[in-house]
């Protein structure tokens, strides 16, 4: 198991680059600082760590869905839109 500090550390990578690969690298508009807020404290307290990392390093580009473990898929990643 991750040494919680490492898990933190991680999970927060982790989330930057979920943002990233279902934004398409574009700005987001449709989420507020309040949900980002939310989307972020979910993906802290994810114990999918490495299987994100794994994930989101074999994830093609042009899918920007979210992974189905991920928890903010039904929530925060399904309303993205970007500008």
């Amino acid at each position: 198991m991750l040494d919680v500090t490492k898990r933190i550390a991680r999970n927060a990578c982790n989330f930057s680059r979920m943002m990233e690969h279902v934004s398409g690298g574009m700005e987001i508009e449709t989420l507020s600082s309040h949900e980002l807020g939310h989307a972020a404290r979910r993906c802290q307290s994810c114990s999918e760590t490495e299987v994100c990392e794994t994930w989101l390093d074999q994830a093609r580009p042009s899918d920007k869905r979210a992974p189905g473990f991920c928890p903010n898929t039904m929530g925060t990643w399904s309303r993205v839109e970007t500008k």
